[in-house]
């Protein structure tokens, strides 16, 4: 994947009983469907961690 700067990135965190963090990044096009992804894992009973991140680095 590659990111032309700048660039905005949601950082995802999900934790699910005591298995490990996961972070998935995206780039994100809509920032309020930011919030509706955060609205929706919240009724799946998930407790998402979503930050939005601004970058300059590409990543590869």
């Amino acid at each position: 994947m590659r990111l032309t700067p700048p660039t905005t990135l949601a950082v995802h965190q999900f934790q699910i009983f005591t298995k490990p963090i996961f972070n998935i990044v995206v780039e994100v096009i809509d920032i309020s469907k930011v919030d509706r992804y955060n609205q929706k894992m919240v009724k799946l009973g998930c407790e998402p961690k979503a930050e939005l991140v601004i970058t300059r680095k590409t990543l590869v």
